[in-house]
C-alpha cells in the first residue's frame, strides 16, 4: 500500500501540475498578460483562504484515519464527522460567495489596476473567482476524506480526470468559444462543480456503512477541536507570511507587472506539487508509528521522506535556478517575457526549495500532535516580516518581495528545525541536515554546474530541451545515489530485489 499510494500521489498530482503549467503559455497567448493577471488574482484569493483548506485537510485526514466505525459511538463515526464538517464548509462557502459578489465592483475600480480590460469584465471575473474558490474548498474536504481513508489511488484517478476537465476545457473555451477571461472563470466554476460532485460520490461510496442511521451532530468534531485550533493558528499566520507580498503587489503594480510576478510564482510554486505526494503518504505513517511508540521506525520514515524531498525537489530546483531563462524561453517562446521573469523565478524557486525541505520536520510535529512550535515561529516571523514587506515592496517591488520569501524560509530551515530537534526526533538533527539535505543538494549542484558550463544557447530548441532534461535526470540519480537511505531503495527497486512497498 505504501508504494502504491506514493506512486498514485505522484502520478495524479504530477499530471495535474504538468497540464496546468504546460497550458499556461497558451492562456497568455489567447487572453493576454493583463487578463492573466486576473488569473493571478484568483491564485492569490485561493491562497488567502488556503489556511481554511489547510486546517480542514490536516484535521479531516487525521480523524478519518483514526476513527473506527465499529468501535465508536455513531456520533463519532466517520459519516457523522463528515456531515458535521460539510455543514461548516457550506456555511463558509456561502460567506465567500456573498463577500466576493458584494466587493467585486469596488475591487475592480479601486484595487485591481486594469489598463485595457473593461471594468465590467474585471468586476464579473472577481465575482466568478469567489464562486470558484468556494467550490475548491469543498473539493478539499472530500480530498482529505479520501486520503484519510487511504483511497489514494481512487482519489488520484478522479484528480487526473478533474484536472483535464478544468485546464484542457478552459483552453478549448478561450481558444475556440469565447476568448475572454470571464469565459475562463465560468468554465472553472463548471469544472469545480463537477469535481466536487464526483469527489463527494467517491467519498460516500468508500465510507463504511453505519448500522444505525447517523444523526447530524457537532459532537463528532469536538475531539479534533484542540488540534484543529493549533493548526488554524499556524495556517493563518503562514497565510500572512506567504501571501501578503502578493496582496500588496496586486494593489501597487499594474496587472501587467503583477502578471510577470504571478507567472514566476506559479512556476516556482509547482515545486511544492513534488512535495505534497510525499507529505500525503508519509504523514499518516508517522502519525501511526508515533501512536504505537515506535520511535526508531518513525525516525526511519522521517529521514526517508526527507531524502525523497531533497532529491526530487532539490535536483529540479537547481536546474530551474541555473537554466531559468532558457526554460522560460522554451516554454513561452517569448524572449522578452523570459528575460523579465527569470530573475524573479530564480529567487522564488530557491525560497520554495527551502520551504520544501522544512515540510518533513513540520509534518513530524503534526504527527506528534505538537502545534505550539510552528505557531510561535510563524507569529515571530509575522511580527518581523510584515513590517519588512511594508517597507521593501513599495521601494523594491516584486524583486524585493522575492528576496523576503527567501529570507523567511532560511529562518524555517535554520531556526525552526533546530528548535524542533530539541524536543522531538532528538539525536536526528545531524543526519537530517547533512545526510538528508546538504549532501544530496551538493551532488545536484555539482552536476548542474558542469552541464550549465557546457550549455550552448545557440543550439536548437529541441536540443536545448533535451540537454536541460538530461542534466536534471543525471543530477537526480547522482543525488539519489548519494543518500544513506533512499539509495538502497533506488538500487534495490531498479534491480527488482526489494520493492519500495516492502517498507511498511
Amino acid at each position: 500500500m505504501f508504494k502504491r499510494n506514493l506512486i498514485a500521489n505522484y502520478v495524479g498530482q504530477g499530471y495535474a501540475a504538468f497540464i496546468a503549467v504546460a497550458i499556461l503559455p497558451l492562456y497568455i497567448q489567447y487572453l493576454g498578460i493583463e487578463a492573466y493577471g486576473l488569473i493571478g488574482v484568483y491564485t492569490v484569493a485561493f491562497a488567502l483562504l488556503g489556511f481554511v483548506d489547510s486546517v480542514m485537510q490536516t484535521v479531516v485526514t487525521r480523524e478519518m484515519a483514526q476513527l473506527s466505525d465499529e468501535t465508536l459511538p455513531h456520533t463519532r463515526s466517520r459519516r457523522a464527522f463528515l456531515r458535521a464538517i460539510e455543514v461548516i464548509v457550506l456555511a463558509v462557502m456561502a460567506v465567500i460567495v456573498a463577500a466576493f459578489w458584494i466587493a467585486s465592483d469596488i475591487a475592480a475600480v479601486h484595487w485591481v489596476k486594469a489598463e485595457r480590460l473593461p471594468i465590467e469584465m474585471v468586476s464579473v471575473s472577481i465575482a466568478w473567482i469567489g464562486f470558484v474558490v468556494s467550490l475548491r474548498l469543498l473539493e478539499g474536504l472530500y480530498r482529505a476524506c479520501l486520503m484519510g481513508l487511504q483511497r489514494h489511488v481512487g482519489y488520484n484517478a478522479l484528480h487526473v480526470f478533474n484536472a483535464s476537465v478544468r485546464w484542457i476545457g478552459s483552453l478549448v473555451v478561450v481558444a475556440w468559444v469565447c476568448p475572454t477571461v470571464t469565459a475562463f472563470f465560468a468554465w472553472q466554476a463548471a469544472a469545480a462543480t463537477i469535481a466536487a460532485g464526483l469527489l463527494r460520490f467517491a467519498t460516500y461510496y468508500y465510507l463504511p456503512r453505519d448500522q444505525a442511521e447517523v444523526q447530524f451532530s457537532f459532537s463528532g468534531i469536538r475531539n479534533a477541536t484542540r488540534f484543529g485550533s493549533g493548526v488554524l493558528l499556524i495556517s493563518f499566520l503562514a497565510l500572512l507570511l506567504t501571501q501578503l507580498d502578493k496582496v500588496l503587489l496586486s494593489e501597487m503594480l499594474t496587472l501587467t507587472e503583477f502578471g510577470y510576478y504571478s507567472l514566476a510564482n506559479t512556476v516556482s510554486a509547482g515545486l511544492m506539487l513534488v512535495v505534497f505526494p510525499v507529505a500525503d503518504t508519509f504523514y499518516p505513517r508517522m502519525s501511526e508509528l508515533h501512536a504505537q511508540h515506535k520511535s526508531s521506525d518513525a525516525a526511519h520514515v522521517f529521514h526517508l521522506g526527507s531524502q525523497i524531498i531533497s532529491v526530487t525537489v532539490g535536483s529540479l530546483a537547481v536546474v530551474m535556478i541555473f537554466f531559468a531563462e532558457p526554460i522560460l524561453q522554451l516554454w513561452t517562446h517569448d524572449i522578452a517575457l523570459a528575460q523579465r521573469v527569470a530573475p524573479l523565478l530564480r529567487l522564488l524557486v530557491f525560497g520554495y526549495l527551502l520551504n520544501a525541505l522544512y515540510w518533513m520536520p513540520y509534518r513530524a510535529q503534526l504527527a506528534h500532535g505538537w502545534t505550539g512550535l510552528a505557531a510561535c515561529i510563524n507569529l515571530v516571523a509575522v511580527l518581523v516580516l510584515v513590517p519588512a514587506v511594508m517597507y521593501v515592496v513599495p521601494r523594491c517591488g516584486a524583486i524585493g518581495a522575492a528576496w523576503l520569501w527567501v529570507f523567511l524560509n532560511v529562518g524555517y530551515v535554520v531556526i525552526g528545525s533546530k528548535l524542533m530537534f530539541r524536543k522531538i526526533m532528538q539525536g536526528e538533527s545531524n543526519g537530517w541536515y547533512w545526510a538528508d539535505n546538504v549532501k544530496p543538494l551538493l551532488h545536484s549542484l555539482i552536476c548542474t554546474l558542469i552541464f550549465f558550463a557546457l550549455f550552448d544557447e545557440q543550439a536548437s530548441m529541441l536540443w536545448n530541451a533535451g540537454y536541460i532534461l538530461g542534466s536534471w535526470v543525471i543530477g537526480f540519480f547522482v543525488s539519489a545515489l548519494s543518500t544513506s537511505l533512499l539509495s538502497r531503495y533506488v538500487r534495490a527497486y531498479i534491480g527488482g530485489l526489494l520493492p519500495l512497498s516492502n517498507h511498511r
